[in-house]
């Protein structure tokens, strides 16, 4: 018996075995009604080269089938088979979501959605970059690529590009076109009709250089707000203002010197440096001045605390009349209260910034933080990065408040925030040329 006469056969005994369960699979249960009889007996989940079975009842000999994606593309279906029970095909499409659809007699008719996977290949993937410049080449290393293996961007939307691969049995190198779209995107290999993912966090981007953070703590027009805005020199210089005063000279060991401001010297604090190098935070010293309640005169001491650093590179303490606990969760920051809990939660292993990006969770920190000398050197870095963006923060309650973030056409966060409908919402926005 051929392969068509065994699927004929297989709708007939599924029809049947509808009918006698007393399912509706007429044409007002069918593509014409409330669709109570469409069913697909083989589930909706299905690999690419798979055989689809529908029963369902009116379709006409004439009709056409096709297959929306998510994106709205229509792909037709060829040759599919159509009987009085129903349709049957072959899936010939790229992984994704799709909606059935039968046209006939002027009208389309939904018959269900389905979820098209790859077939899997047998490889090993050992190391996959961050991100690629467009214009620029990157390589995947690993073991058992084949000579059609490429290299394959994979958009949010569902768009895909196919990338010139240079396929070699531990490696794949690919050349990213300089128009090719720009993001975070999926980097799939695609071998043999079948695929695996490489990475979920690739990024098509150029890089770009921060510019300014403005931190605001509380309810617009009320809220506390802190603004950092920056330029770089010709001699690797990094200037910045308003409302710290701010002057760094690039090198092995640097020094960041700040200005206070009148608020700032309200709070006692009169000049303050942070010591720097390798990209972080190692020592800060500052003058504080006080009055003595007693004489009236003016008390000046100055105070050098050391920053601590864990195993995994995250800073572990720093004091400054407060102590700030920042440890590593994995590859992720937090920051746990006295009582051991946890001010983060990380709840999506994709949801991360651009590789050029600012720490948002270093900068969601700075933002809730009212000390200054804290806050600006958590907003510029403090050497490691949290692999992950946070997706709640525990601030009391029973539940964490989720996270809000805002991007631009390259990946780069350029607004965190969280509690907006609390008393005091954080909203930390970044500005990149």
């Amino acid at each position: 018996m051929d392969r068509l006469a065994c699927i004929l056969m297989s709708m007939a005994l599924l029809a049947a075995a509808a009918v006698s369960c007393g399912k509706d699979a007429g044409p007002e249960g069918g593509i014409g009604g409330s669709g109570d009889g469409i069913r697909f007996p083989s589930g909706t989940e299905y690999s690419v080269g798979d055989d689809v079975f529908i029963l369902c009842s009116g379709i006409a000999p004439d009709a056409a089938v096709a297959l929306i994606s998510a994106s709205g593309t229509r792909t037709s279906v060829e040759d599919p088979v159509i009987t009085s029970s129903g349709i049957f095909f072959t899936l010939e499409v790229l992984p994704g979501s799709y909606t059935v659809v039968i046209e006939q007699s002027g009208e389309s008719f939904e018959l269900g959605r389905i979820d098209v996977s790859a077939a899997p290949i047998d490889v090993t993937v050992t190391e996959v970059p961050d991100f690629c410049i467009p214009g620029e080449k990157f390589t995947v290393t690993g073991l058992d690529f084949g000579e059609s293996a490429v290299l394959t961007l994979a958009a949010p939307d569902g768009t895909r590009t196919a990338l010139e691969t240079e396929a070699a049995p531990a490696s794949l190198t690919a050349t990213v076109p300089a128009d090719a779209p720009r993001g975070k995107m999926t980097l799939l290999i695609v071998q043999d009709e079948g695929e695996m993912t490489a990475s979920e966090t690739f990024f098509i981007t150029t890089q770009k250089w921060l510019t300014g953070i403005d931190m605001t703590l509380g309810q617009t027009g009320s809220g506390v707000e802190k603004v950092l805005g920056f330029s770089r020199g010709q001699d690797g210089s990094l200037i910045g203002s308003s409302p710290l005063d701010l002057s760094v000279q690039a090198g092995e060991q640097t020094a960041y010197v700040f200005t206070a401001s009148e608020e700032d010297e309200a709070n006692g604090y009169g000049t303050f440096t942070l010591k720097m190098s390798g990209g972080r935070v190692w020592s800060s010293t500052f003058e504080v001045e006080r009055t003595d309640t007693e004489s009236g005169g003016t008390v000046t001491r100055t105070e050098e605390f050391e920053w601590e650093y864990d195993g995994n590179g995250f800073l572990s303490y720093y004091v400054a009349g407060m102590t700030y606990e920042l440890v590593a969760d994995g590859r992720n920051l937090d920051c746990p209260d006295i009582d051991g809990s946890s001010m983060f939660e990380y709840g999506d292993g994709t949801l991360v910034n651009n590789p050029f990006g600012t720490d948002c969770t270093l900068a969601l920190l700075a933002a809730a933080s009212s000390d200054h000398i804290l806050a600006t050197a958590l907003a510029l870095g403090t050497g490691t990065r949290s692999a992950c963006l946070p997706t709640g923060v525990w601030s009391g309650g029973d539940t964490a408040l989720p996270v809000n973030y805002v991007y631009d056409d390259e990946g780069y966060v350029i607004r965190a925030s969280y509690g907006e409908n609390s008393v005091f919402p954080v909203t930390v926005e970044f500005t990149y040329e």
